[in-house]
């Protein structure tokens, strides 16, 4: 009994390894691509089936460095640092979400159409009109991404990752 016990465990980690992994690798995108220096601060929303996470942000960018401080209820919940080919990260147990992929959820939200296109693998394409943007697999739509403003740093950006499942709701605000 204890076998099959852990014979079941072993298939249920597999198949949740196999969701976090069906992602793209870690996107190699230099910070300097993504615009200015700025200091944003952003509320997201993690939506998927079952629940919903909120966190709070704060988006450090200069020409060498992404960094992101996610923080629930008070409590600092990952530091992550990407100098666009590395990313170092600090992580509590409780994050909802892989280090990876928040950041490359920010890339293909904030890094310009042809920069994202070129960081992406063979057999990927970007499609983008300014307000909407459409990351293709082969056929398959992976990836909508919507902008309620011309600068996509301000107000509300939405990522809505249909492989995996889950939408990513961000609002967005530049600290001064």
């Amino acid at each position: 009994m204890r076998k099959l016990f852990i014979l079941a465990a072993l298939l249920c980690l597999s198949a949740c390894a196999s969701l976090l992994t069906r992602d793209l690798p870690l996107l190699q995108i230099a910070p300097a691509s993504l615009g200015g220096a700025r200091t944003v601060q952003q509320q997201l929303q993690v939506s998927y089936p079952g629940g919903s996470v909120v966190m709070e942000s704060v988006l450090q960018l200069d020409a060498q460095q992404l960094e992101v401080i996610n923080s629930a209820v008070g409590l600092r919940m990952a530091t992550l640092d990407y100098d666009g080919q590395n990313l170092h990260a600090e992580v509590l147990p409780g994050m909802k979400l892989p280090p990876q992929r928040i950041i490359n959820d920010l890339l293909m939200v904030f890094a310009p159409q042809p920069v994202l296109q070129q960081a992406l693998p063979d057999g990927w394409v970007v499609h983008d009109d300014g307000n909407t943007r459409s990351i293709v697999r082969g056929k398959d739509v992976i990836v909508d991404i919507s902008w309620s403003d011309p600068d996509h740093w301000q107000r509300r950006a939405v990522l809505k990752h249909h492989q995996l499942g889950y939408t990513l709701t961000i609002d967005s605000s530049t600290v001064e």
